[in-house]
């Protein structure tokens, strides 16, 4: 993937957050549309925190894969508001049922 590709791709994926962090672009946080990890991909990078997903991702997120080493904090509601979920490294073909289609702001979280 290339430089530019990154950049762009990096920014469309942090629009709206408030916060500063240092960004490895080998470490993301993936969420798909759909369970087993069908669909479409939706990468966070590492240290990313996404206070809106966007009108075609919100409430649309059935599977996740966290790499080693980081968490994928989900919420609710816009802005990191409502009830939250922590998603430890790994392949979690299935969001759960409470989860499923709800959520709406996420921040990867690595060591």
């Amino acid at each position: 993937m290339n430089t530019r590709f990154k950049t762009f791709f990096f920014s469309l994926v942090v629009v709206g957050t408030s916060s500063s962090y240092a960004a490895d672009f080998n470490k993301a946080c993936e969420m798909y549309l759909h369970h087993n990890f069908g669909g479409p991909k939706y990468l966070v990078y590492e240290g990313a925190e996404v206070g809106f997903i966007g009108k075609s991702w919100n409430d649309q997120v059935s599977s996740v894969i966290v790499p080693a080493g980081c968490q994928l904090k989900v919420y609710l509601h816009w802005h990191f508001d409502g009830f939250d979920n922590t998603y430890t490294p790994g392949s979690h073909s299935y969001v759960g049922d409470a989860w499923n289609d709800q959520i709406s702001s996420v921040k990867c979280i690595c060591n």
